[in-house]
């Protein structure tokens, strides 16, 4: 697993805007950083992505929370499945995460 630094160009260099994305430069496990190069790279490090500002406008929005909450001993109508409660004034998801949770 690695941590991505920066894009990188066709010729090996830092990408700059209207250049083709040709790969990445990222630090490995280990601290040593190395280069990835692909036809095709796609960014998808998540809303608080470190490559986002230099992608898009970086307008980020909270439309909604997710909540957790751990039922000890509670029985699914459906045991190993998931079930989606169309509530109000949100969804609500139950699946189990272990033989007692």
């Amino acid at each position: 697993q690695g941590f991505v630094k920066r894009l990188i160009n066709t010729s090996g260099g830092e990408w700059e805007e209207g250049q083709p994305v040709s790969g990445v430069r990222y630090k490995a496990s280990n601290g040593e950083e190395r280069t990835a190069k692909a036809h095709l790279t796609i960014v998808c490090d998540g809303m608080y992505s470190n490559l986002r500002k230099n992608l898009a406008e970086a307008n980020i929005k909270h439309p909604s929370f997710f909540v957790g909450i751990i039922l000890k001993g509670a029985k699914l109508p459906f045991p190993n499945h998931g079930h989606v409660v169309l509530a109000k004034p949100s969804p609500i998801l139950f699946y189990p995460i272990s033989s007692t949770e």
